[in-house]
């Protein structure tokens, strides 16, 4: 996934905000961030689990 900010010619201070490109980009980078977290709380869950169960 490329920034599309990246030699944008319209780009000015605080144009994210107004950026639909921008927008479509910030999607991708927080679902990828929301997948991330996702897996490592399951992680920390399955690992409680096991604590619990076999004392170790």
């Amino acid at each position: 996934m490329s920034v599309p900010c990246k030699d944008c010619t319209k780009r000015v201070l605080g144009c994210h905000s107004n950026c639909k490109d921008y927008a479509e980009y910030r999607k991708g980078i927080d679902k990828a961030n929301g997948n991330k977290s996702w897996h490592r709380e399951y992680g920390e869950y399955r690992a409680t689990v096991r604590k619990n169960i076999y004392g170790k």
